[in-house]
């Protein structure tokens, strides 16, 4: 299974933010509650970075005058990403070895399409591997396929 199968779920969840953004404009979106990581974009609209919460928080209890920041201050450089294109399974394999949470997934032009959390990728998986047991279980039961 491909991370495009599951596209519409996670391009939901995609939350962009510019790179010269103040710092207390993202902090606001993760004190909404809707975003865990922002995707810093560059002037073309190019994924040059993450913000997670913990990185908010952390910005916060290290600096003296944190609202002062703009996003690029604090982001993430380098950081992991998909591709739609990617298996689901084997960018599942590499979040859970790298302990993410989230990864952006990106076009192959570096632009954001959506947000995999581990939830959405095991989620999917799973729901594969039902689908599969139930044709599995028709055809020895001499159902047919669906």
């Amino acid at each position: 299974m491909r991370i495009d199968n599951i596209l519409p779920a996670i391009s939901a969840r995609l939350a962009t933010i510019p790179h010269d953004t103040p710092f207390q404009d993202a902090a606001r979106l993760f004190g909404a509650g809707a975003y865990r990581m922002l995707v810093v974009c560059g002037p073309g609209g190019e994924a040059i970075g993450i913000v997670t919460r913990t990185d908010a928080l952390r910005h916060v209890g290290q600096h003296p005058d944190p609202l002062t920041a703009t996003v690029a201050e604090l982001m993430i450089r380098t950081f992991t990403s998909a591709r739609p294109s990617d298996d689901l399974l084997t960018t599942w394999r590499v979040m859970a070895a790298g302990g993410l949470n989230h990864v952006p997934v990106l076009s192959e032009s570096g632009m954001p399409v959506g947000t995999l959390t581990s939830d959405d990728a095991l989620r999917a998986l799973l729901d594969a591997e039902d689908y599969e047991e139930q044709l599995l279980r028709d055809y020895i039961a001499g159902i047919g396929y669906r």
